[in-house]
């Protein structure tokens, strides 16, 4: 690093230092708001019975009132501070990295248009519960995880860039940790809902199908290659004749 580069950072750390005094903090709140969401909802539900007190899913404890409403309340206000947080991160990576390094500056816009989709993501998970519009809060809940999971590699990427000149390796090795936990916690959710939704589809399928079958058996019209679950009742004058035989 030359002279006039060092002196160059050292004014703008003191700067950034000044202005984002106090919005350090934004991250912590994040994370609070976010597990008193978790953590009240839950008492709320169990306490009323609504879902199993032994390790039931997020989304299934803020379904009912007024669960939904502290999930719903408490998840909007996280999904506010957490955009803070990412526009904070956005304005902090562009104010210390000069104009020459077009690449961190390109990387710290993709990685903040990826940011702000997980905050949209985690308000539509609260407003829009699984038992009303699932499809909504799947995508909402999709949008939070995936899209957060990018961000982070993202602002990993972005720090391995920034190593020397802006920030030490050890942030660096944290944020890449930190990212291969949430992709493998991603994946795996991911994997265990796909496997529960084509058992629930093959469930389904298997009851609409049995369904069809004992309505062909008590109708006595049964679809051609069936076998009637219910054989017609047999005649006093001898046995019935075979389906579909016409008469001799």
């Amino acid at each position: 690093m030359t002279v006039r580069n060092f002196h160059f950072v050292h004014e703008i750390n003191d700067v950034s230092r000044g202005f984002c005094e106090g919005l350090s903090y934004l991250p912590l709140i994040t994370i609070i708001l976010t597990l008193e969401t978790f953590i009240l909802s839950y008492i709320f539900a169990v306490s009323r019975g609504d879902v199993n007190p032994y390790f039931p899913y997020i989304s299934d404890t803020g379904t009912k009132v007024p669960e939904s409403c502290v999930f719903g309340q408490f998840l909007n206000m996280a999904a506010v501070v957490a955009l803070c947080t990412i526009y904070v991160r956005y304005k902090l990576v562009h104010s210390i990295v000069q104009s020459e390094d077009e690449s961190v500056l390109k990387l710290n816009k993709v990685a903040f248009i990826f940011g702000i989709l997980s905050p949209l993501g985690l308000s539509l998970v609260a407003n829009f519960q699984e038992t009303s519009v699932e499809i909504v809060h799947v995508t909402g809940a999709t949008l939070v995880l995936g899209f957060g999971v990018v961000y982070e590699f993202l602002q990993t990427a972005i720090s391995f860039k920034m190593h020397p000149t802006y920030n030490g390796l050890r942030i660096c090795k944290i944020r890449l940790v930190i990212s291969v936990i949430s992709l493998f916690g991603f994946i795996t959710k991911s994997t265990e809902g796909l496997q529960h939704a084509l058992k629930a589809e093959s469930v389904l399928s298997y009851l609409g199908d049995l369904i069809s079958r004992l309505q062909s058996g008590y109708t006595g019209n049964p679809r051609i290659g069936d076998t009637p679950l219910i054989s017609p009742a047999p005649s006093r004058n001898g046995p019935p004749p075979l389906p579909f035989c016409a008469s001799s």
